[in-house]
């Protein structure tokens, strides 16, 4: 749908997860490519770029280094907080004052620190020596822990071992429900508050002795520090513990920073160690260094006046914003949209309150109640920010989204609500691949006062069906149901029409009913129809959800002879040639080459360049990619031409008539050489130095119809082959239906070099070096 000229639709990654990650917002995130890829289409200097649901640093970062003011709002301060701590380290003696006023402050007759680090108190079942245990495993049944996991600084033992009664009695000493219980309740909820029963809920999370030892740190932070970057400071460590140290992390789990998706502990689960976390979290605080340097405005009015690159944090919600804001002063609005996580809200209300006390809480009550994900709820609340954004943008202004969706459901509500809220869209990239699924979305505003072009049922169906068959030859392969009914919403939205539900509107009045995003994603389903242009070729599995099963099949255009070539083919094409440039380049460096060469729909999935990659290229050093000796074109078709000798002198041992095939032989095609018995085509062989399943599929000549063929590849391209024919729908099928069987070069050597070998032997040995290094689990010869 979108030009391949358009760089708005060329796909840019989501950067590489941060080797540490200290908060969860840098466990996910955005690379500057990635928001400088947008930036570009700024055409103004000292631009305002929005980020209304902020948690990206490399937004703010990438604008100010070109230039631009950057304003990042949220609902969630904890996601500012890390946000602004992430672009803006604080020194290290900043963070070490914090470090220290709190571990030196006196709890009774001892530091903090010691009073904290002895709740975690145990022996060392090696040695006997007295340390403490980096976690706890607690039985969620018996709510008592049963594990502990040691790391001996005397006898350098580590491991888990039972817990003792000691253990326990120490535990004990902790009152679940004493005074610091009822103070952190009150950070979230009055008494008598309609949150109490959800708020002691969220409380509960924590294990008692992690709720003690949390609050007592962010009370004292309160009141000992009273340097506003100190503070930010110690909360920033505060955060990266109550993200790592609630009890819903499984045993095994890994020791990141982590929102999760669902608010119930798992039977067993891990205690951290909340000392040992603030002490590492501090160590890692202190050795940050800022990557970019960021000026922060003091309020809106300094940042809207300001002729220099500067960012603003807020926790503000759009509606307020946008009353703040003069219209049009919003150049560029580029976010990712939060996913309707019911966890994750809960968790921000929690950690919100825990952190800057109940006042924070307000804009985040009525998330805290929901209980499940509500798409329509989302479409609607999302369609309310935008359209509150939608008056700051400037004439020409782009409004860019990108995220990752964990659900069908997430593309169709967000180009719902931005219907609702009057963008059209532009352009539009999804990289397919197992869920997450990469969306990038560029919209900009309709003219005001227009309305949806009238559109009936046949109108709509008629272009959701030319998007349909445009893609399909435009990838020149079959496609899942899901991704074709992208470009069915994609073209909708396009058009302006995605809110008309079908049949229901006058086709001269604006619509008055919303569809839900469920009843979109059934619209667009409904137009995969068989017919005389459309063809199923991998059936839906059983499913009670009859209406979605056009989603769940492959589809392939019925006469498919003005398709382009395979995207599959024409990715591991492009692979190969890059390569062949001769210069070493990393991973990254050449996805990003392919991105750019396949936009839009074309976009491939990672796994596909990887596999592509994997087949010519050897890693030599760490890290940079180079094409293998044997793939040199020189050497591939020296090695060709010898597979072709070899053929023609085996065939003969065999006792068949042989004979190469001329490039304008069009009656063997598309063999390279022919094995005859008696007159008869009995073997055909098609030769490759690739892994393209496109000759194989093409209708072969008159001559090689009913003989059995075979395509010889190198042994460096089985494993792609086998890729290719797993992950493109209906292709395995394709391939076994046409005869094909796929042989490696060095097996054909190996059966060459058989002084006894026969026609019966040749044909039994055929299958004994399958084109998967194991053939249970990989795709074998056919």
């Amino acid at each position: 749908m979108s030009p391949a000229s358009d760089p708005l639709a060329v796909f840019v990654p989501d950067g590489p997860p941060a080797s540490a990650p200290l908060w969860e917002e840098e466990a996910h995130p955005w690379s500057p490519a990635l928001v400088g890829h947008y930036l570009a289409a700024i055409d103004t200097a000292h631009a305002l770029v929005l980020d209304p649901f902020a948690r990206h640093p490399a937004v703010a970062a990438a604008a100010v280094n070109v230039g631009h003011r950057v304003l990042a709002i949220n609902l969630d301060p904890t996601r500012l907080l890390a946000l602004r701590l992430s672009l803006s380290p604080p020194e290290p003696r900043v963070v070490d004052m914090g470090f220290s006023t709190l571990a030196d402050s006196l709890k009774g007759n001892e530091p903090l620190s010691r009073h904290l680090s002895d709740l975690y108190l145990t022996v060392c079942p090696h040695c006997g020596e007295r340390t403490t245990a980096d976690y706890f495993i607690w039985d969620g049944d018996a709510a008592m822990p049963v594990e502990k996991w040691v790391r001996c600084p005397s006898c350098n033992a580590a491991g888990l071992s039972p817990v003792t009664a000691e253990d326990r009695h120490i535990l004990e000493q902790v009152e679940p429900r004493g005074a610091f219980y009822w103070q952190l309740l009150g950070r979230l909820v009055a008494p008598q508050d309609i949150l109490s029963e959800r708020a002691a809920q969220l409380v509960a999370l924590y294990t008692p002795r992690n709720r003690y030892a949390l609050t007592e740190l962010t009370l004292r932070a309160e009141a000992l520090v009273d340097d506003a970057a100190t503070l930010r400071a110690v909360r920033g460590l505060l955060l990266a513990c109550l993200e790592r140290c609630h009890s819903l992390s499984p045993p095994g789990a890994p020791d990141r920073p982590a929102r999760p998706a669902r608010l119930r502990p798992p039977r067993r689960f891990v205690e951290r160690n909340v000392w040992k976390a603030f002490v590492e979290s501090h160590r890692a605080l202190r050795t940050r260094a800022p990557t970019t340097d960021v000026s922060w405005a003091s309020g809106l009015r300094a940042l809207l006046e300001a002729g220099t690159p500067l960012v603003l944090s807020q926790q503000a919600t759009a509606r307020a914003l946008a009353r703040a804001l003069p219209p049009g002063a919003v150049d560029l609005v580029m976010t990712e949209p939060p996913r309707p996580d019911p966890a994750e809200y809960a968790l921000a209300f929690l950690w919100t309150g825990w952190l800057f006390g109940r006042e924070a809480t307000g804009p985040l009550r009525s998330l805290a109640v929901l209980r499940s994900t509500d798409w329509d709820w989302y479409a609607e609340a999302t369609g309310g920010v935008f359209s509150a954004l939608r008056e700051t943008l400037r004439p020409g202004g782009k409004v860019i989204l990108a995220c990752n969706a964990r659900d069908d459901q997430m593309l169709p509500a967000l180009l719902r609500a931005s219907a609702d809220a009057g963008l059209r869209l532009d352009a539009a990239v999804a990289r397919p691949g197992p869920a997450p699924v990469a969306h990038r979305l560029v919209f900009s505003a309709a003219p005001r006062g227009s309305h949806p072009l009238p559109s009936s049922l046949a109108d709509r169906n008629r272009v959701g069906r030319e998007a349909v068959l445009d893609t399909l030859r435009r990838l020149g392969q079959p496609a899942e149901g899901k991704v074709l009914a992208w470009t069915v919403l994609w073209a909708w939205s396009q058009q302006g029409t995605i809110k008309a539900l079908p049949g229901g509107e006058s086709p001269t009045t604006p619509p008055t009913q919303q569809a839900e995003p469920a009843d979109l994603l059934a619209e667009a389903a409904a137009v995969l129809v068989p017919d005389e242009d459309l063809t199923m070729v991998v059936p839906a599995k059983e499913s009670q959800h009859a209406t979605n099963s056009p989603l769940e099949a492959a589809w392939w255009l019925a006469h498919p002879a003005q398709a382009d070539p395979p995207l599959a083919d024409r990715v591991d094409s492009f692979v190969y040639d890059d390569l062949c440039q001769g210069e070493g380049q990393s991973e990254e460096d050449l996805a990003t080459a392919t991105y750019a060469a396949f936009p839009g729909i074309l976009t491939p999935s990672l796994g596909l360049i990887r596999a592509s990659l994997a087949s010519y290229a050897i890693e030599e050093p760490p890290g940079t990619w180079r094409l293998r000796p044997e793939d040199v074109p020189a050497s591939r078709a020296a090695e060709q031409g010898e597979i072709v000798a070899l053929l023609l002198a085996l065939g003969r041992r065999l006792g068949y008539d042989v004979r190469p095939v001329g490039p304008d032989d069009a009656r063997w095609q598309p063999c390279r050489v022919i094995w005859l018995d008696e007159g008869r085509p009995a073997r055909g062989f098609i030769i490759q130095t690739s892994a393209a399943i496109s000759p194989l599929l093409a209708a072969p000549g008159s001559a090689p119809a009913l003989m059995a063929r075979h395509g010889l590849i190198p042994g460096g391209r089985a494993a792609l082959v086998a890729y290719k024919l797993q992950q493109v729908p209906g292709w395995a099928e394709m391939v076994a239906g046409q005869g094909w069987q796929f042989i490696k070069n060095r097996h054909l050597r190996r059966l060459a070099s058989l002084a006894d070998l026969d026609r019966a032997g040749f044909a039994a040995r055929l299958g004994l070096d399958p084109i998967g290094e194991q053939p249970e689990t990989q795709l074998s010869l056919f």
